[in-house]
């Protein structure tokens, strides 16, 4: 994959989910963001086969963002996203 697309990590923003899906049942449970390049749609699609515990199905958010969220097999939550409108596009181009 080209550094330049590969997907960023961070639990910075998991403070922004709600407590229902900030569960965490041990010590190795955290939250993960990714921008995915392409569409979360897409992602949602291929991995439908794979997840067994969806948190939220594509969504826009308010802030622009279209987003899917999942628990990994170990429980940690997974945020997936891209922006699409076009205040959320501005911002990722800084």
């Amino acid at each position: 994959m080209d550094p330049a697309n590969r997907p960023r990590y961070s639990t910075a923003n998991a403070a922004t989910f709600p407590p229902s899906h900030r569960r965490a049942t041990s010590a190795r449970n955290h939250a993960a963001s990714s921008r995915v390049y392409g569409t979360v749609d897409r992602e949602y699609e291929r991995l439908t086969p794979l997840v067994d515990q969806w948190v939220q199905k594509p969504t826009t958010m308010p802030w622009g963002n279209r987003s899917i969220m999942f628990r990994d097999p170990d429980g940690n939550l997974v945020n997936l996203f891209t922006p699409v409108t076009e205040d959320a596009i501005n911002k990722f181009r800084r």
